[in-house]
């Protein structure tokens, strides 16, 4: 239709009157402006992006402040970039005695600057593009002693980015690490431990780039965690040498008793306790007495055992090996009482049959006028068997036996008594404080 219109009236004397001249005005504006205003604008979003690549690059040539070549081949001999870090401990856990490991999630805060990234903006520019970050130049921090780490990124990245007006950058980001620990095991289970998380500056020394901790709060930790076997005592951070630039957050950690008293030192307490009963049992009640013991040493062996499967295999004798090797001693003790007065009194007993058996066959060659009294002669044998006392075999059974029952529990408990004093506590390493100069930075939050 319009083009039979357009044909009709093409040469009709009323084609211009059906085009008013603002239409006509307008159209030639559009078809001069637009091709120009194309080119204008490719060439404005040319520039922008130029800009763009040219400030949030991540090999810039320099920084304006200090000369300080960040390409990763780059060397310089100006003065360092002071990158303050500082960390957040969320939550910890799944502390592996075997494998001398435990988990931790943390929040790692630094911050330095970047003149090269001003702008006039009087607020803080927020970068949350993990592309726009990629593009800039970051501290290339890394945990040393870190087995397996990961970056949380439900729903969005963990991590937020902030530069204020004079280039001074903010950079926060949450990170779960695996990180190993190596546990010293000798005063186990009333140890105290303290476990490292070790960051070193990959690539650049000292002399390129200075890392140092932030001031004030550079190390905190949640009030709520709550560990199953251990107590945080406190979190310092520290130094470690190296030709690279080392920090070195140090978690100082006690370990809880109260496990280990209910499975470890009470159960083993009774079972020595048990054993004493055989003191009591008649000393010809043999196969009692013997079940008695020796089921006791099962018990200790079996408890021992299951403690030993949970840890690492050490080159050393840890305080736990110690209790149970002094239980069993006093639950062997009793064996080995047992087995010297029945081993006496059978002795006692042959040699008085013997001076009896004697006694009768005498008797049977005297008179009944004889001045010799067969009890005076058994009494004298007695005598001489049982060094110089008429008690007998019985009276000196019940001697030894009343002797250890004194004697073996009074040496357990004494045992007990001193086991703070002969197992010595392993110090807690002390905070190695920096007087470096750190600089006004502050670490801005999330």
């Amino acid at each position: 239709m319009l083009f039979l219109f357009f044909n009709k009236n093409l040469y009709s004397k009323n084609f211009y009157n059906l085009i008013s001249p603002a239409i006509i005005i307008w159209s030639c504006i559009c078809f001069i402006y637009l091709p120009l205003a194309n080119c204008l604008s490719f060439e404005i979003g040319a520039q922008t992006a130029k800009a763009l690549r040219d400030r949030l690059q991540k090999n810039s040539k320099t920084i304006p402040e200090t000369g300080i070549l960040l390409s990763r081949s780059g060397t310089s001999n100006a003065a360092p970039l002071r990158v303050l870090i500082g960390i957040y401990i969320e939550s910890m856990g799944n502390f592996q005695a075997t494998d001398m490991s435990f988990d931790v999630d943390l929040y790692l805060y630094m911050h330095w600057r970047d003149r090269s990234l001003n702008h006039s903006n009087e607020e803080y520019i927020l970068v949350n593009d993990p592309k726009v970050r990629d593009r800039m130049w970051l501290p290339d921090l890394y945990f040393a002693n870190a087995r397996n780490s990961k970056f949380h990124e439900v729903t969005a990245p963990n991590f937020n980015l902030f530069i204020d007006k004079d280039g001074n950058i903010a950079y926060s980001i949450r990170i779960t690490l695996n990180v190993a620990c190596n546990l010293d095991l000798a005063n186990y289970p009333m140890d105290r431990q303290t476990c490292g998380i070790r960051i070193i500056s990959y690539a650049y020394v000292e002399s390129q780039v200075n890392v140092t901790w932030f001031t004030a709060n550079s190390t905190r930790y949640n009030p709520e965690i709550g560990l199953p076997e251990f107590k945080i005592e406190q979190l310092t951070p520290d130094y470690c040498d190296g030709t690279y630039i080392c920090l070195e957050a140090l978690i100082h950690l006690n370990r809880q008793i109260g496990y280990h008293l209910v499975q470890s030192f009470i159960p083993t307490a009774l079972i020595v306790m048990i054993s004493w009963v055989s003191f009591w049992i008649d000393r010809r009640a043999v196969p009692a007495r013997v079940t008695l013991s020796f089921t006791t040493l099962l018990s200790l062996s079996t408890l021992g055992n299951g403690l030993r499967f949970g840890l690492p295999q050490v080159a050393y004798a840890k305080a736990i090996d110690f209790w149970f090797g002094s239980c069993m001693f006093f639950v062997f003790l009793s064996l080995v009482e047992f087995a010297a007065v029945n081993s006496y009194m059978r002795e006692a007993e042959k040699y008085e049959r013997l001076a009896s058996y004697t006694a009768k066959k005498e008797l049977h060659l005297h008179d009944d006028n004889s001045r010799w009294s067969p009890d005076e002669s058994c009494g004298e044998s007695s005598l001489l068997i049982f060094g110089g006392t008429n008690e007998g075999p019985n009276g000196f059974g019940s001697r030894i036996m009343s002797f250890a029952n004194l004697l073996v529990p009074s040496l357990f408990l004494s045992t007990n008594r001193n086991t703070k004093k002969v197992v010595s506590l392993t110090p807690t390493k002390g905070f190695i404080s920096s007087n470096q100069n750190m600089g006004n930075g502050q670490m801005k939050q999330e």
